[in-house]
């Protein structure tokens, strides 16, 4: 993952190659090293990272932050909760200003000597998000309480589970095949533009809200609730905003 940031006199459009825009910002990993053959960190490696820094979980940190693109997924936040309080990250592509407004420099002067670990990840939104142009420059960032994490996972494990059990059935998969399209996607494949029926991720919280307008079934309904709960419990602070390059303005 990875992120760029565009002089005055370019759009984000022009600032890169197609191909060296979808390398940065798609990629397969984290953390990529030009200088060593291109290698980059893997999920399962910066878990093993973690693990090793905070003593296999018994001295978790306050913060984690992903400062790269397309992290910001529940799925990646769980694989962090043994090692952190919180976990910031976007979900969609990352940018990287720089210069006096920057995001680290917002953030370092909004640290206070009595900021609380929530306090800080809350910070790190707001710096993110407050550091970007007003315009081109659609975001995403959020903060999550890692000890919520469980939670979301079971209830987001029933709700795939209950979903499941409809697709042998007349109409099943069509039904899911509306959610989804219906649901907001992310530029999971870096090309700018937000495809329905192509991009891959999906929001979880618009997915469960989807199905609660496409099935009938109670116990499907009862879990897609169940899910929106999770989510808001476990979301500290989020910011976004959308616009050009993306479609969809209204989102």
């Amino acid at each position: 993952g990875g992120g760029w940031a565009p002089s005055p006199s370019e759009s984000i459009t022009n600032t890169l190659p197609m191909h060296k825009r979808h390398y940065l910002s798609g990629g397969s990993g984290l953390s990529w090293d030009f200088s060593n053959g291109y290698d980059y960190l893997t999920l399962p490696e910066v878990t093993q990272a973690l693990s090793q820094i905070t003593l296999g979980g018994s001295r978790p940190l306050d913060v984690v932050v992903f400062d790269v693109c397309l992290m910001g997924m529940a799925e990646v936040a769980y694989q962090n909760r043994d090692f952190s309080s919180y976990y910031v990250s976007s979900q969609n592509l990352g940018w990287a200003p720089v210069g006096q407004d920057g995001r680290y420099v917002r953030l370092i002067n909004g640290i206070r000597p009595d900021t609380t670990p929530p306090e800080m990840a809350s910070l790190m939104v707001q710096s993110y998000a407050d550091s970007l142009p007003p315009n081109e420059t659609p975001y995403t960032i959020s903060a999550v309480d890692l000890a919520k994490m469980d939670s979301l996972a079971q209830a987001t494990r029933q709700f795939g589970q209950a979903i499941s059990a409809t697709l042998s059935l007349p109409g099943g998969q069509t039904t899911l095949s509306q959610v989804y399209l219906a649901a907001q996607k992310v530029d999971y494949d870096s090309d700018l533009f937000i495809e329905p029926a192509t991009d891959g991720f999906v929001d979880l919280y618009d997915f469960a809200d989807q199905a609660l307008k496409k099935y009938s079934q109670t116990n499907i309904l009862n879990a897609a609730n169940a899910v929106k709960t999770a989510v808001t419990q476990a979301v500290v602070a989020e910011r976004h905003a959308s616009g050009s390059p993306w479609k969809y303005p209204d989102r």
